[in-house]
């Protein structure tokens, strides 16, 4: 199997199975985004300044450059990007994201950000100096046409970030078995993507970090909070008997931090950022 095959199956299974549980209530993934945008907004709110990504982001972009931010979600890199470039274009198909991501570079007094409400494939918009794509190729089947329209967008340098091995808390991952009586199919990683780019001719650079957030992703301020994000998450009904077996497996799982807020114990994240330039070497 050829890693273009390999991506696309570990993305469909996963489809397949996250479909089926939405199905179970009714529901479908279109409003996937909607549901998580306060929180996604919250979690990407400032980055600190030794951020790999956004150390790449610097080293390869001066005052005159553009940047296109591809699946800019609320805009964490577009926003920390923006002073140190001449413009950005962000590209982003979820409007409340793009929303917040309106509202929020206004707060910052930025005047040289473009948000672009659309999906990529349907984007009109001109190339860039520097083309990024944060966390955004996961659930995209058929990547090959997307990489390569980043790439076509790209006049100096193309950078992606990527996890560098799935991972949630465990207790998330046995919530999904108990409820659904499956383990949860996971998603594509650095890995998977660095075998796509090789595939397509790209012989990426590759540099791992470890990914520090403004706010912790499992982290919440109450039990209800969790509640709300973990059902969210492992996609259950919101019935009386669902949530008092969801809060006692929380109430256990939970581990309170001395401000008071409660953590999810999981793995630690480690963030690949893969980058190649426009006139570096391409293989056959």
């Amino acid at each position: 199997m050829d890693a273009l095959d390999a991506w696309r199956d570990l993305v469909m299974a996963r489809k397949r199975q996250m479909d089926a549980a939405y199905a179970a209530l009714d529901r479908s993934s279109d409003d996937f985004w909607a549901r998580r945008a306060d929180r996604f907004r919250a979690y990407g709110a400032r980055l600190p300044d030794d951020d790999l990504g956004l150390r790449l982001l610097r080293r390869f972009t001066d005052a005159g450059s553009t940047v296109l931010d591809v699946g800019a979600g609320a805009g964490r890199y577009t926003r920390a990007i923006a002073p140190h470039v001449r413009r950005v274009v962000a590209v982003e198909p979820s409007a409340a994201l793009a929303g917040y991501l309106r509202e929020d570079a206004v707060g910052d007094g930025l005047t040289n950000v473009e948000v672009v409400e659309a999906p990529w494939e349907e984007a009109t918009v001109e190339p860039a100096d520097l083309v990024l794509c944060s966390h955004v190729l996961y659930p995209f089947a058929e990547v090959e046409g997307f990489i390569r329209r980043l790439d076509a967008h790209a006049r100096r340098t193309c950078l992606l970030l990527a996890t560098v091995a799935w991972g949630e808390p465990p207790l998330l991952l046995e919530l999904w078995r108990r409820f659904h009586g499956e383990p949860r199919v996971g998603q594509p990683d650095a890995r998977h993507l660095f075998d796509v780019l090789y595939a397509l001719g790209i012989p990426a650079n590759v540099k791992v970090a470890a990914f520090r957030a403004a706010a912790p992703m499992w982290t919440f301020a109450s039990l209800a909070e969790a509640l709300a994000a973990s059902r969210e998450h492992v996609i259950l009904p919101p019935d009386p008997d669902t949530d008092r077996e969801l809060r006692a497996a929380l109430e256990e799982g939970l581990v309170p931090g001395s401000d008071g807020t409660l953590t999810l114990p999981g793995p630690p994240r480690l963030v690949a950022s893969l980058w190649w330039h426009a006139d570096g070497p391409r293989l056959a």
